[in-house]
């Protein structure tokens, strides 16, 4: 959403003016810089009102779009008989309403994580300290106090940013083509987007779109073809360019044939292609589509699966029952739709994926194999530890695991390996996504690695709860949540107090998070905060619609 550029009326221009020149004044006192900030954002944003809402999801609700093909054995319920194990391409068969559950999680979640990563967006890690302070249990959807400056003025209060804008169109676009990823279709979208915005909400043009993106959509012969004008934008760049705009979107991709990483894995490079060439960029996306279908192929009965494993995996000596551990500790287990124990196998099936399409783009356009190799190297870099990296026990650059069920058993494992397995993960988010780093603040590989590294903490929290240990008072300080809404509250507010790229990193941490916890397990109030929340929703029920999902 939001409007650009924000300074294209021409009514009130010196007031406008005078406000500008005190809002980027960082001598000027904070009170009159957030009054500036507030009284630009109402002058230039326009925020559709209940009437225009209204109309816009009646719109929505008059579009027909052909039925999905679908897996008629996901379809009615019907295991597979190939008996295959969670992460590979035909798996046992979920529930629907489940799967519904983790879609619309997905989708909230993306939008949720964008909203509030707009807080920190493009600020360093002491900045973010420095405004709103240590306690990062304050990042929501629509804050008072938002950082003031002018980049922040495009979007109105609570609203996500263009990151959630791009997977809309991703998702009208696929929904046009029956879920078949069409270059051309897509293209047009985002291009008019770019022109328009969405202008039954009341937008004058797309919002916030990042310079390698809009190169793209810049380039002659674009819309005739939109792969061959990305192709020429990286290639003006030295090959050297591999932002994560096109990652950003992704997720949504994994929905449509999520039983098929082949044809996932085909509609993400559709996707991406159109904007970003780079072999980096196809590798993320295909990364994190093939990870959401691993997910919906994975979904279980929400009523009767766990987030954690049965009472009778862990060893009864510790607490005497998982039940008397949750009882004791005044907390239950927190239901998700997919047992986070596959969440391990569902990764390094992923990886596996875009360590194949990494080769394939590599030789496509014509990367050598030592610069591959380098590739393969820094993908696995950004897998976070807890998936298998971790000591010397390091992921193969196949992308198979070398630890061979020593994740299973740390799942289960004591106190020691839990504290390891935080003290990992604490460090990969500090020293190796270091996602204030100026110089790679958008780089396709960290967003992914961001993504990844939220997982993890939501499993590894989830494993906390029912230790012996002692959450770090900064942890969970003032979460006003409780259950699975609070691992997802402090995850993203956790990511997004890191600053740089915070809305991206955390559009595709949120959406990831969303689609393994569900949408009932998300922060309900900052859905309530966002304002086109029921704008979206008219959008994923006519996703669920062409599924055949309740």
């Amino acid at each position: 959403m939001g409007n650009s550029p924000p300074l294209s009326r021409n009514d009130d221009s010196a007031v406008v003016q005078t406000l500008l020149i005190t809002l980027n004044d960082k001598s000027a006192p904070l009170r009159d810089r957030r009054e500036a900030f507030l009284s630009l954002r109402s002058r230039l944003v326009r925020r559709a009102g209940p009437e225009d809402l209204f109309r816009a999801i009646a719109k929505i609700d008059e579009r027909r779009f052909e039925l999905w093909a679908t897996d008629e054995r996901v379809l009615h319920g019907d295991g597979y008989s190939s008996g295959e194990e969670t992460g590979g391409n035909r798996n046992a068969a979920s529930s629907t309403p489940a799967q519904s559950d983790m879609i619309r999680g997905l989708a909230f979640g993306a939008a949720v994580g964008d909203a509030v990563g707009l807080n920190t967006e493009f600020l360093s890690k002491r900045d973010v300290e420095r405004h709103y302070g240590k306690d990062a249990s304050s990042f929501r959807p629509g804050m008072e106090d938002i950082y003031p400056d002018s980049h922040r003025i495009m979007w109105t209060a609570g609203d996500w940013t263009d990151d959630t804008d791009q997977a809309i169109i991703a998702l009208i676009s696929l929904l046009n083509t029956a879920g078949v990823a069409d270059r051309g279709d897509f293209a047009a979208r985002i291009l008019d987007w770019h022109r328009r915005g969405f202008p039954d909400l009341g937008d004058e043009g797309g919002a916030g779109l990042g310079a390698s993106t809009k190169k793209v959509l810049l380039r002659d012969g674009f819309e005739e073809d939109p792969h061959g004008a990305a192709l020429s934008v990286w290639e003006g760049s030295g090959r050297k360019a591999a932002a994560n705009g096109a990652v950003m979107r992704t997720a949504v991709v994994g929905v449509p044939f999520y039983w098929d990483d082949e044809m996932v894995t085909r509609n993400a490079l559709e996707i991406c292609k159109v904007t970003h060439a780079d072999p980096r960029c196809q590798a993320s996306c295909v990364l994190i589509s093939v990870l959401v279908a691993g997910l919906l192929r994975n979904a279980g009965g929400g009523e009767a699966r766990r987030s954690l494993w049965a009472a009778s995996d862990r060893p009864a000596a510790e607490h005497g029952s998982l039940e008397a551990a949750a009882v004791s500790s005044g907390e239950r287990a927190d239901r998700f739709p997919v047992d986070l124990r596959c969440l391990p196998t569902v990764v390094h099936a992923a990886v596996d994926q875009a360590l194949a399409s990494l080769e394939a783009a590599c030789r496509e356009v014509g990367v050598g194999q030592e610069e591959l190799e380098e590739y393969r190297e820094e993908l696995l870099k950004y897998i976070p530890p807890f998936f298998g990296r971790s000591g010397n026990q390091e992921m193969t650059a196949s992308g198979d695991s070398a630890m061979a069920g020593t994740w299973q058993s740390a799942l289960l494992g004591s106190k020691d390996q839990i504290e390891r397995m935080r003290a990992d993960n604490d460090r990969f988010l500090k020293d190796t996504l270091n996602l204030e780093e100026i110089r790679s603040i958008g780089y396709t590989f960290k967003c992914m690695g961001a993504a990844l590294w939220g997982l993890a903490e939501v499993s590894i929290m989830s494993r906390e709860k029912f230790s012996h240990r002692k959450q770090p008072a900064d942890e969970h300080q003032g979460c006003h949540f409780s259950g699975g809404n609070c691992l997802i509250a402090h995850t993203i507010q956790r990511l997004v107090r890191e600053g740089g790229d915070a809305d991206t990193n955390a559009v595709v941490c949120s959406a990831l998070l969303g689609c393994v916890c569900g949408y009932s397990n998300l922060p309900h109030g900052w859905i309530a905060a966002m304002p086109y929340s029921n704008w979206l929703e008219a959008w994923i029920q006519k996703l669920l619609v062409v599924m055949q999902l309740k």
